[in-house]
């Protein structure tokens, strides 16, 4: 599991109703500190922050991290890029520069399912990944000059699709 760890600082609670469809418990809701977003976690995050060297010069990385197993990870990060940088490039670029870093990060070699799309008016980008090790679901949103990041990492097993799906869900932006 200190893989995960290292992995996610670098680059919810669910009930089940009468028909099997996922419901999000709204009392397992959680709330940044900095009250940008909500998700969905089953129990109390941990809290990280780091500095991030990239070629385009040093990025803050806040991260919260809850392991719900030994070997599965839910993750909400954000960086802040220069408005400058963002501005000069288009947001898609962004995007699948994070998708790309996440992918490369963990040796996944090809996305299984990607999907262009938007939250809340925003640009994002949703796409798993597996290889013989680790599954991924992810979700990358790209407000203003601050991308965020959901992700689901399991290793040994794949990921829960009702789950996932719900978790994701689940994610909400409160300053956008």
């Amino acid at each position: 599991m200190r893989f995960f760890l290292l992995f996610i600082t670098s680059t919810l609670f669910l009930s089940f109703n009468t028909n099997n469809s996922p419901m999000i418990r709204v009392d397992k809701t959680f709330t940044a500190k900095d009250n940008s977003f909500q998700v969905a976690f089953e129990g109390e995050p941990t809290y990280s922050n780091q500095v991030i060297p990239k070629a385009l010069g040093d990025v803050e990385m806040t991260s919260y991290m809850y392991e719900r197993s030994s070997n599965e990870v839910h993750m909400v990060s954000f960086s802040d890029y220069e408005e400058a940088y963002v501005y000069e490039n288009e947001p898609m670029h962004l995007l699948t520069g994070g998708r790309d870093g996440a992918l490369e990060s963990l040796g996944l070699k090809e996305v299984d399912t990607e999907t262009v799309g938007e939250l809340q008016g925003h640009m994002s980008v949703d796409f798993s990944a597996h290889n013989e090790q680790f599954y991924v679901v992810y979700k990358l949103v790209l407000v203003n000059n601050r991308l965020y990041q959901v992700a689901i990492l399991k290793e040994e097993g794949a990921v829960d699709k009702k789950f996932a799906k719900a978790f994701m869900k689940s994610f909400r932006l409160l300053d956008a």
